[in-house]
């Protein structure tokens, strides 16, 4: 049976409080509540594990289980957004689109920093050092991967296309959700994973599955840790005192 995404489905009051929630309430509040001063020197983690790590993996669980329990009263359910079928194609799909991504944020990259009042926040301290940070880090990379997936792009994109009635609407709305969460990256981070959300939604829209672009954004995580490259973290941010 061909894959499809599922449109069969109620939208309710729990529905709006999500979306409003995935769009709004979640990224913007913790960006502007934790974002650091613009003069300040990139901040330093003593144990990202549990200051940031951890918090971040329950906090990713805790919204997909709400997306779970308001897709399944909406009388669909995750499984519906996009994770039936898993191929062997789904990776290679994973694999292409994240060498083909990469290569196209650079591009983005080098023109973005050629507008000066865009700024970049550098990601690097939230970084593991240790070999237990690591494993960690692999595993909150996972959690991450499958809520962001399934809440930015299998449950904002279809929900809103029903509502708006315009998909590209729908995509743009979604994807600058998914942006704004990422506002500790400045500006100029944002900005750059917008681009980055759009591609995302690209593959999920082409595939209509979510199982590619788990598995890509996953390993483009995971992997930030051996090779220098742009971060896709999730909307949480650690500042002292919290």
């Amino acid at each position: 049976m061909t894959a499809r995404i599922d449109q069969d489905f109620k939208i309710n009051i729990f529905s709006i409080i999500l979306i409003l929630f995935l769009c709004l309430i979640w990224p913007l509040s913790i960006s502007l509540l934790l974002e650091p001063p613009a003069d300040s020197a990139p901040l330093e983690i003593e144990n990202p594990i549990y200051v940031f790590y951890l918090p971040t993996i329950g906090f990713q669980l805790i919204v997909l289980f709400f997306v779970f329990l308001v897709s399944r009263g909406e009388g669909s359910g995750i499984v519906t957004l996009g994770y039936r079928n898993f191929k062997l194609t789904h990776v290679i799909y994973a694999i292409l689109f994240l060498f083909a991504s990469l290569f196209l944020l650079r591009i983005i990259k080098i023109f973005l920093d050629n507008l000066e009042f865009l700024n970049f926040q550098d990601p690097s301290p939230l970084l593991p050092q240790t070999t237990a940070g690591r494993i960690v880090w692999i595993l909150m990379c996972l959690v991450v991967a499958l809520n962001e997936e399934t809440a930015y792009r299998g449950y904002l994109i279809t929900r809103l296309n029903k509502i708006l009635r315009s998909l590209p609407l729908a995509v743009i709305i979604a994807t600058a959700g998914f942006a704004a969460g990422h506002l500790y990256q400045g500006i100029g981070g944002a900005v750059l994973l917008f681009s980055y959300g759009l591609m995302f939604a690209l593959l999920y829209l082409a595939t209509k599955s979510l199982w590619p672009c788990v598995i890509a954004h996953f390993i483009h995580n995971a992997l930030a840790i051996f090779v220098q490259m742009p971060v896709i973290l999730p909307p949480f941010y650690y500042a002292p005192g919290l």
